[in-house]
């Protein structure tokens, strides 16, 4: 098994801090995997590490910059620590670009949750 397969495994085994190691160890190796970055942040945020979770896609939007997922899910972790503004704006800007009609459509369900709130 690669580091990223034990990462899977203990992910949806709900073995977070093991599944953090094995990506965490992946990503020295292949700092440029897209998805990785993203999985490693879902286990962090799965355990409410909201700042470690944000730290991850950060590192990823150093690479990828202009990534629709990695901006959603940024602005689904200010959502989720309380940075409601932030969020709001962020999910704005998605839900009108048109790169990617899945994200777009994803944020715009998070304003509609947003605006309930």
């Amino acid at each position: 098994l690669s580091m990223r397969q034990l990462g899977r495994l203990f992910q949806d085994g709900h073995k977070m801090t093991d599944a953090d190691h094995w990506y965490s160890e992946y990503l020295k190796r292949h700092p440029r995997a897209k998805q990785v970055w993203l999985d490693l942040s879902a286990t962090r945020a799965s355990d409410k590490r909201w700042k470690e979770a944000g730290e991850a896609i950060e590192s990823m939007l150093v690479r990828y910059p202009n990534d629709a997922a990695a901006q959603y899910n940024l602005a689904a972790i200010a959502a989720n620590t309380g940075d409601l503004k932030r969020a709001r704006k962020m999910w704005e800007d998605l839900a009108q670009q048109t790169s990617d009609a899945t994200i777009a459509g994803m944020a715009s369900r998070s304003l509609t949750r947003l605006a309930t709130k």
